[in-house]
């Protein structure tokens, strides 16, 4: 979503068998339309991202053969036929604020976590980025200035700033702690993410935001 546009991923049972779908909903005009279709047995569409301008990018997973492969593309949403990102395929979860896209390198399953690296979309330059305790994260989010990860070790909260590709960390607690963080999306300058510990029964879950500079 960016203001004016809802863009999600769907599957379709049809007459020749599943269909993946790319959707848009324009919140002005109340209308669906199809951004871009395949069959599942060829393409899958993933994780659409949505700039405020309205260029899009989203993952696939193809099926070319025996192994998948994995891509991110770029298109906009009034014109124009999608462009490859990645030079090397390898790479799902985009996020996307305009200028800059978020992505993690993976293998065999979209959902599994992975590295992350940043691409810039002017210079088409990647650059890894390594966290201090986070081997592999997983569902990246960008905001103006700030990337966030769900990384593989709960007790470690740690951003990137998108402009150096630099990690920053906010808080990093013991393993013996009892509380984790979990799922911290950015969106423009706000953060939200939760902390509780991992079994809900042994305690409340909080949602706590953040408002980061811009």
């Amino acid at each position: 979503m960016n203001g004016t546009d809802i863009v999600w991923s769907a599957v379709h049972e049809v007459a020749a068998g599943l269909r993946y779908e790319l959707l848009d909903y324009s919140i002005s005009t109340g209308r669906t339309r199809v951004v871009a279709f395949a069959d599942a047995t060829s393409t899958e569409f993933w994780f659409p991202s949505l700039a405020p301008d309205g260029t899009l990018v989203y993952a696939t997973v193809e099926h070319p053969g025996a192994n998948p492969e994995f891509d991110v593309y770029l298109t906009n949403l009034a014109a124009g036929p999608p462009t490859r990102l990645d030079p090397s395929g390898g790479v799902t979860t985009p996020a996307f604020n305009g200028s800059v896209v978020l992505w993690k390198q993976v293998n065999q399953n979209v959902f599994n976590a992975g590295s992350l690296e940043r691409y810039d979309l002017a210079t088409r330059h990647v650059t890894p980025i390594h966290f201090g305790r986070q081997v592999a994260v997983n569902y990246p989010s960008v905001g103006t200035r700030f990337g966030a990860v769900w990384g593989d070790d709960y007790k470690d909260f740690e951003i990137v700033d998108l402009a150096t590709a630099q990690p920053i960390v906010i808080q990093r607690w013991p393993v013996t702690y009892p509380y984790d963080i979990a799922r911290p999306p950015i969106m423009g300058n706000l953060m939200v993410y939760v902390v509780g510990p991992y079994d809900p029964a042994a305690g409340h879950l909080r949602l706590c935001w953040a408002r980061l500079p811009g």
